[in-house]
């Protein structure tokens, strides 16, 4: 099967012109998509670091408390 179309300047033009927009719509979307992305992954890497700081925070608090409670054993079997 062949078809054969003949189309003037304007109708090529307007076809042409669609096209355009639709290729600078999608590249918008795909630019806001990868934003969003973008903007996602910066988020969830904030909050890895906030909980890694609050594990450090909380090793480093269970480190001195353990050293605290050998401290006041000590000073109560020297005291008995």
């Amino acid at each position: 099967m062949k078809f054969d179309v003949h189309l003037d300047d304007e109708q090529i033009n307007k076809i042409a012109s669609i096209t355009a927009d639709k290729v600078l719509e999608t590249v918008k979307y795909q630019k806001d998509n990868n934003d969003w992305y973008d903007r996602e992954i910066k988020n969830l890497k904030h909050e890895i670091q906030a909980r890694d700081s609050m594990i450090a925070k909380k090793d480093f608090y269970i480190e001195r408390l353990t050293a605290r409670i050998t401290e006041l054993r000590s000073e109560k079997r020297g005291n008995d």
